[in-house]
């Protein structure tokens, strides 16, 4: 009587048994049968939708399957190997406090008090946080910004000063940071620009005065232009004269005159500043030369 194998219960004749061809072939058959089955049990498995229980979800001591969209989930890390999910990338890189990286937002509401709304949605301000708005309107005089309903916050720049009427233009990138209760404009370079405009009319005069100026100057203007709008006689076309250059010198100045309708240049003016009132003296060696009918003018400075 031939001994059985302990798994495939193959038939093996004793040693003293003759070989029977009949018994090698239901042996080969068994085999090629068992081979077939462990091949389909196989592919089923591969196939499995479930195999061993494999979720998406992040479960403990579960498989990972990603899902149909071809995602799975993790809990937060805890280890230096872990797995990042994103929320805590989100966290890591920007988050909703919009302190790592700003938010950007177009403006509704009025030149009063813009309005903007943020996604993912801030639930606090925090110092720190920074965004980047584009004015739908020209500011107002002390605007205000309302960030996804959470309060209106005054707009200054780095002095601690409120924004004035004209400051934010329409279409124009401006950063804020948030600090102390106030958003503050970054960006500015550590600047202020204090630009006063007007116009004056003469007649053959040697100077050119402008008033009123000491709450906007300490000193004289950095820069002054002066522009010939009319006159008594015909005028030159390029009629722009630069009084204070770029480094803060006076230098040549341009006049005309009246007989040959040329320019005419007048070497280096006087430039005062005493009280608030800015005076322009130029050399007049006739009666043609000198400030002649009505200019406007432009003095501006950096602080």
């Amino acid at each position: 009587m031939p001994e059985l194998t302990d798994n495939l219960r193959l038939k093996k004749p004793l040693l003293t048994e003759a070989a029977d061809i009949t018994v090698i072939n239901e042996n080969m058959d068994r085999i090629d049968e068992e081979v077939a089955q462990t091949q389909t049990d196989l592919l089923e498995h591969e196939e499995a939708a479930l195999a061993h229980g494999a979720v998406s979800a992040a479960t403990p001591n579960k498989i990972i399957l990603r899902d149909s969209a071809g995602r799975a989930q993790v809990t937060a890390p805890y280890l230096d190997g872990d797995i990042v999910n994103k929320a805590y990338a989100d966290g890591k890189i920007g988050g909703n406090d919009y302190k790592r990286s700003p938010g950007y937002a177009i403006t509704t509401g009025s030149s009063a008090v813009y309005q903007v709304t943020l996604t993912p949605t801030p639930t606090a301000y925090v110092d720190g946080m920074r965004i980047t708005i584009v004015p739908h309107a020209e500011s107002g005089a002390g605007p205000k910004l309302n960030v996804n309903g959470l309060g209106e916050k005054f707009l200054k720049n780095k002095e601690d000063e409120l924004l004035q009427a004209g400051d934010l233009k329409v279409n124009m990138p401006y950063e804020f940071l948030y600090r102390n209760g106030n958003f503050i404009l970054l960006g500015e370079g550590g600047e202020k620009v204090t630009l006063v405009r007007g116009s004056k009319s003469g007649n053959n005069t040697e100077s050119f005065s402008i008033s009123g100026l000491a709450e906007y100057f300490d000193g004289v203007p950095q820069y002054i232009f002066i522009n010939q709008t009319s006159g008594e006689e015909s005028y030159i076309a390029a009629n722009v004269y630069t009084v204070i250059n770029s480094a803060g010198n006076s230098q040549y100045f341009c006049g005309y005159s009246a007989i040959s309708n040329n320019s005419y240049y007048v070497l280096r003016p006087t430039v005062t500043y005493l009280n608030g009132t800015l005076t322009i003296t130029t050399s007049l060696t006739s009666s043609y030369q000198g400030f002649k009918g009505s200019y406007t003018y432009l003095l501006f400075q950096y602080k």
